[in-house]
């Protein structure tokens, strides 16, 4: 996903498929009319692709494509990999070994041409598959080496070179091109029209991206889906199986905004409302919005409180007493649980139904690595759509301090019901100093759920997530602080009930 390379490639053949006469490509004064769309990296091209407002040095945007729809694509590949400051180990693991298995591809394709030519002879198909095989070069050839060294670097805590992995990053990310925050000077949004798509249950580009890449394009016709799969289950294979009648719409929808606005047909897709979104509370019907966050939309604070035992705290409405002592976890790099990716709709893929397989599977008890802390029984329904965000207080006995969040709802019979999860990884050299995310808060995975009548909210606070992200290996102790001079809290983006 280089802008120097892969990107640049992908507008290369844009331009020989506008010279080629086998594909009747329309064009006007800027050259062939091109909409992108691609899903997970396919989509990351796409964003990359888009062009933009003042494009500063080096953008890859390109200005014949006038149209972008990114499906389940990540728009930041910081908070894609390195959420909070933890290394989400699995996932770049998993598309580090996906560069790497681009040259078995791209030589299987290459065979599978040779072989299928219908101007050559069997013997002329053995030479060139042959030919072929001698002029591979040595295994992994095509990937650059600076892609493993950003592993090390995030995997061995190489803090003076961190930032050398996360620019390695940016510069692969649409919001780099595109964000404020992430250029100081000034902003270059995308300013054509894009649809995007997501899942509240991707867990590698999670919907904060999308949502993010949806607010900011301001000066474009804007549309966001977010339907209710992982990363696997939103694609589509293009084999003769039972329709997902959910994808069959979504494909629709991008056919009709690229008739729009690459063919001008006046199909009324901006009549559509901007923002679509799963809800788990009536799954049947999507719910709409004209903008993001929904209308009503507040953040309500809610404070760690004082243990009930049992390492158990609660969560309320009232900022804690003063004097509360804080509560004390130790980090060992695991937790006796292990969690897993969303992968129960991968079956989807193939026209089955979706599998039941838990977030999370405990396999032992591990003394001290966790905490938790719940709301009393709600009066009344709550809603909340977006992503939750943590402001802790704390000190570590090591300069790093790891820590994953999960919300729960807690159903009056006792059943866990999972809302979503985030990652969390502190540095502070000063050992033993007071760390507080108030001004960087810890960003947990959007979600939309609502919370019955006389459940409650739980928050539940570990010190590894050795699947999910890279743990911390060295024993160290974190207090975590929740009194009236040291709070710490979390902000539930609550909506109407509607």
């Amino acid at each position: 996903m280089d802008p120097e390379t892969e990107i640049k490639d992908t507008s290369h053949i844009i331009t020989l498929a506008s010279r080629d006469r086998r594909f009747p490509v329309l064009k006007d004064w800027k050259g062939p009319v091109v909409g992108v769309t691609g899903y997970s990296s396919g989509g990351i091209h796409a964003y990359l692709l888009a062009h933009r407002r003042n494009p500063r040095p080096g953008d890859s945007g390109d200005a014949r494509v006038r149209v972008i729809a990114p499906m389940h694509a990540g728009s930041d590949l910081l908070f894609s990999l390195y959420p909070n400051g933890a290394v989400k180990w699995m996932w770049t693991a998993f598309l580090l070994m996906g560069g790497y298995m681009g040259n078995f591809c791209g030589m299987g394709i290459n065979f599978l041409k040779i072989a299928m030519d219908p101007d050559l002879n069997g013997m002329q198909k053995l030479l060139g598959v042959i030919d072929a095989l001698l002029k591979w070069k040595p295994l992994f050839n095509n990937v650059s080496p600076e892609l493993l060294e950003m592993y090390r670097i995030a995997t061995e805590r190489r803090v003076d070179e961190s930032e050398t992995a996360k620019q390695f990053m940016r510069v692969r990310s649409a919001r780099y091109w595109c964000d404020a925050e992430m250029d100081g000077i000034v902003e270059h949004p995308i300013d054509i029209p894009a649809l995007i798509t997501t899942g509240w249950k991707d867990d590698l580009f999670c919907p904060n991206e999308s949502l993010r890449a949806f607010t900011s394009l301001v000066d474009a016709p804007r549309r966001i889906i977010i339907e209710n799969h992982g990363h696997t289950g939103g694609f589509s294979l293009p084999i003769p199986i039972q329709p997902d009648l959910e994808k069959v719409w979504i494909d629709a929808q991008i056919e009709n905004w690229f008739d729009r606005y690459l063919k001008g047909i006046k199909n009324n897709v901006e009549g559509e409302p901007r923002v679509c979104y799963y809800r788990d509370w009536n799954p049947a019907e999507f719910g709409r919005s004209p903008c993001w966050p929904p209308a009503g939309a507040r953040d309500v604070p809610l404070y760690l409180g004082r243990s009930t035992g049992e390492r158990k705290g609660s969560l309320s409405l009232a900022k804690p007493a003063r004097g509360v002592p804080p509560d004390v976890l130790n980090n060992n790099g695991m937790t006796g649980s292990l969690s897993l990716p969303y992968l129960n709709d991968m079956t989807e893929l193939f026209g089955g139904q979706p599998v039941n397989i838990p977030e999370k599977i405990k396999l032992f008890n591990m003394p001290m690595t966790g905490f938790s802390y719940s709301t009393e029984k709600l009066p009344g329904d709550v809603t909340v759509a977006g992503a939750v965000r943590l402001m802790l207080s704390y000190e570590c006995s090591e300069p790093f301090a790891q820590l994953a969040s999960r919300i729960y709802e807690v159903k009056p019979d006792g059943k866990e019901v999972f809302v979503c999860r985030g990652w969390y990884e502190g540095y502070n050299p000063d050992i033993g100093k007071m760390t507080n995310t108030e001004s960087q808060p810890i960003e947990m995975a959007a979600c939309c759920h609502r919370f019955s009548s006389g459940s409650r909210i739980k928050l539940e606070l570990e010190t590894a997530d050795i699947t999910m992200t890279w743990p911390y290996p060295k024993a160290s102790t974190i207090k975590l602080y929740h009194d009236w001079v040291m709070p710490s809290r979390i902000l539930l983006p609550v909506v109407p009930n509607k």
